[in-house]
């Protein structure tokens, strides 16, 4: 499983910021200005060894919003002209692509 900054770096890279701070409110997870100082302090304020599960429940947490996202809040899309047999790799490579990064193959 990816840790917590690997799941927060992913979240960053397609999870606008006002979409990220009521995720973390919804969870109850201190956030600070924007992402590069959230992502900074969330790190810092769980960066003690005794820490570690609560860095593991989080990266959870964020792990499962990461995914509702994926499945069903992520609004952007793009059209492109795409023959139907290439169609099938197309998905496949971006499930593959997600499900790796999610679960650290």
């Amino acid at each position: 499983m990816a840790n917590l900054l690997d799941i927060l770096k992913l979240m960053k890279s397609c999870i606008p910021w006002g979409t990220m701070k009521l995720i973390l409110t919804s969870h109850g997870i201190s956030k600070s200005t924007g992402w590069n100082s959230t992502i900074a302090k969330i790190d810092k304020d769980l960066s003690a060894p005794e820490q570690e599960q609560q860095r593991k429940e989080i990266a959870n947490k964020l792990k499962g919003s990461l995914i509702e996202f994926l499945y069903c809040g992520n609004k952007e899309f793009r059209v492109y002209a795409i023959e139907d047999a290439d169609l099938g790799r197309v998905v496949n490579y971006r499930l593959v692509l997600f499900s790796s990064q999610i679960h650290g193959a």
